[in-house]
């Protein structure tokens, strides 16, 4: 497990999006907070910073609130650090309307029982931060009570994901076009042939994962590419 690999890769998850999609692909939304999640260092605020980031891929922010919950369950982060910042986030987080980030923040809080914060999920479902074709308040709910009944219990891999794409429209349909149409498929078909890759086993998820030590360089992408050494 490389954990010399976290900060290298928060630096690449906050490249611009198109150029992070560009890059990782299918990643985004299928493997990178179980990697974050696996080469976690101890130290949350790349997540935080990344979560926080309103420049950041949507998407990978809401995986990022995942990673922290997989983390904390995982014994490796205190859990009322990440509760004080998922309740903080509720007024931190911007846009201050609908983004996919809130699904994922929501999706941390159930995975973490935090019944405590369930008022300000209500809220943000009333004012319309989580597109409800893809959940509904009753669905949080049901993921909650499974984290306060099920306290540690594995999360389901590709739970949001799964339902982004039964989505029929909304950013739905940008996770099928863009991050499976243009770029071709999962993480190896976005990475050059000749970048090398490290397989990183998670504690908190119990899966091996494959993920770039070097990501291909073109004049678009040098730049991320770089903060991968």
């Amino acid at each position: 497990m490389k954990r010399t690999a976290y900060r290298p890769l928060a630096r690449l998850l906050r490249c611009p999006a198109n150029e992070a999609d560009a890059i990782l692909g299918d990643a985004i939304v299928e493997t990178a907070h179980r990697v974050m999640a696996a080469v976690f260092d101890g130290d949350p605020q790349p997540l935080f910073d990344i979560i926080l980031d309103p420049g950041v891929d949507e998407f990978i922010r809401s995986r990022m609130c995942e990673a922290l919950a997989m983390i904390a369950l995982g014994g490796e982060l205190d859990r009322d650090l990440v509760a004080r910042f998922l309740r903080d986030a509720f007024n931190e987080l911007r846009p201050q309307r609908y983004c996919f980030v809130w699904a994922g923040w929501q999706s941390a809080i159930a995975m973490l029982g935090l019944r405590e914060l369930k008022v300000l999920v209500k809220r943000a479902f009333n004012r319309g931060f989580i597109n409800r074709h893809i959940l509904g308040f009753d669905d949080f709910e049901d993921d909650l009570r499974r984290g306060i009944q099920n306290p540690g219990e594995p999360w389901r891999p590709g739970f949001l994901v799964t339902r982004l794409k039964s989505c029929p429209d909304g950013p739905a349909s940008r996770s099928e076009t863009t991050r499976t149409g243009r770029s071709g498929g999962s993480l190896p078909s976005v990475i050059a042939s000749s970048a090398s890759r490290t397989i990183i086993h998670s504690r908190a998820s119990a899966e091996t994962t494959p993920f770039p030590a070097a990501a291909g360089r073109n004049s678009r992408n040098a730049a991320c590419s770089d903060a991968l050494g």
